[in-house]
């Protein structure tokens, strides 16, 4: 049995078995995406990955778990788009239909086929209300400052966690977010004259993500996102050259709510100085100010 390090070596060559579909591996979990216009086309070249990837497996010694929940199929696009290929996708993995879904939970995000990810608001947004109810149920042992903290520690990065992809705060999601800000500002100040500060959920989730923008830049992340964003540089002279993320061109609504252009947007808007700030801690602290 092989430790995590001496897992990730041995099953490091699994991306040159398979050329046409891109490759997303954390430790064992592996996804594999493709993307296209055509249905058929999509089916096809997936449908060769995971043969390549049996293959791959049996000459490693490998066994890849089938069941659903485990691995799965699932297609993605506009609502337009899907309803004009309403068929799921059939694959197979040495003879073995591969599940189709429409909802599938990856690295802690609830995924749905157009990517709107309300399920995954409405999962996370129960899961905070289950911990402020467990809060509120034990207050009376707490003091204020005790409360503060299980509730900046345990429950609002649920909040910065999963809602960080998805940038668009409709007025329902609003009303979730400041519903939960209220509740956490009732159980913590209850017994207090002076009322403390607690971080604003929908400020929180926004200095999150313009966090993870500035570590993208920096190049303190992984290797897929090392050059994610791109900054623009100008022949011109101006303040803002050199400190401000080149906006990606986006012929779809659908596009602009994604995280890659709405990110930019956030970061783009902090005043100037904040966004010359070199030193990473710094900026962080700017940020405190800023949003």
């Amino acid at each position: 049995i092989l430790g995590p390090l001496f897992f990730m070596l041995f099953y490091n060559d699994f991306v040159y078995k398979l050329h046409d579909v891109k490759i997303i591996k954390f430790a064992d979990d592996t996804a594999l995406y493709y993307a296209s216009e055509s249905f058929n086309n999509i089916e096809n070249v997936v449908y060769n990955a995971f043969e390549n990837s049996y293959d791959y497996s049996y000459e490693n010694k490998l066994v890849i778990n089938l069941k659903p929940e485990k691995t799965e199929a699932m297609l993605f696009g506009t609502s337009k788009r899907l309803k004009q290929n309403p068929e799921k996708l059939h694959l197979k993995y040495n003879g073995e239909d591969i599940s189709f879904t429409t909802n599938y939970k990856y690295l802690g995000t609830i995924l749905d086929p157009t990517l709107n990810l309300k399920d995954n608001f409405r999962k996370t947004y129960k899961k905070v209300s289950s911990r402020l109810k467990m809060l509120y149920n034990i207050k009376e042992i707490l003091s204020s400052k005790v409360r503060k903290k299980i509730y900046t520690t345990m429950i609002l990065p649920l909040l910065t966690y999963h809602c960080t992809v998805d940038l668009t705060f409709t007025e329902w999601k609003l009303a979730k977010l400041k519903s939960v800000d209220n509740r956490a500002f009732q159980i913590i100040n209850e017994d207090l004259n002076n009322p403390t500060y607690i971080p604003n959920s929908l400020s929180s989730i926004k200095r999150h993500a313009v966090l993870l923008v500035r570590r993208c830049l920096d190049g303190s992340v992984c290797s897929n996102f090392r050059n994610y964003f791109k900054i623009m540089n100008s022949l011109q002279v101006t303040r803002n050259n050199g400190v401000l993320i080149e906006l990606p061109k986006c012929n779809l609504e659908f596009g602009k709510k994604g995280f890659y252009f709405m990110a930019a947007k956030l970061y783009n808007a902090l005043p100037l100085e904040t966004r010359k700030e070199q030193n990473f801690n710094k900026f962080k602290r700017l940020l405190e100010i800023e949003i």
